[in-house]
């Protein structure tokens, strides 16, 4: 992921099976390992709109098909954990005060959410469920807030895509 000044570089290395997280200074090209390896596995890299911190979602140890979100400081230090159960990329609102994210089986399994919470991780909504065979990968919240770009793809095709667009103000795709 790339900083929103466009001067910082997040990425996941890989070395004898383990990930670590390191940021690196563009200009400088000088790098700096802000998470140590662990035995985590690491996706989804993204800065907070404001560069101050980086998201990252975190296989739960013992079960890799559930993941959570964390956020480190650029400076780095112990990973915070904001949300449980996270199946999507984030998509940061304009004024970076909250982000959307696609669950999995929510609220019943057969089903998807789209969830909105603040960047924090508390106040936590669902904005719209659907029916799974369309499986979101991707979401994108547009610059003036209206709406939601949601990118998927059908189970069964997975080289068949769409774009679906949530609006934010009406609540309806």
């Amino acid at each position: 992921a790339i900083s929103p000044d466009g001067k910082f570089l997040v990425s996941v290395h890989h070395d004898a099976g383990e990930e670590s997280l390191w940021l690196r200074n563009i200009p400088t090209r000088a790098d700096t390992k802000i998470v140590s390896a662990r035995g985590d596995v690491y996706a989804s890299l993204r800065f907070s709109p404001d560069g101050n911190y980086i998201y990252v979602r975190k296989a739960v140890r013992g079960n890799p098909n559930a993941v959570d979100t964390y956020r480190i400081s650029v400076l780095g230090g112990q990973p915070e954990l904001v949300m449980k159960d996270v199946d999507s990329n984030l998509a940061f609102a304009p004024d970076g005060s909250r982000f959307a994210f696609a669950r999995f089986n929510e609220p019943e399994p057969g089903k998807w959410s789209l969830i909105q919470t603040s960047s924090s991780g508390s106040d936590t909504k669902t904005l719209y469920t659907f029916e799974i065979p369309d499986s979101p990968i991707g979401l994108s919240w547009s610059r003036d807030g209206k709406l939601i770009a949601i990118v998927s793809f059908k189970f069964d095709q997975p080289t068949i895509g769409r774009v679906d667009f949530f609006d934010t103000i009406s609540g309806r795709m």
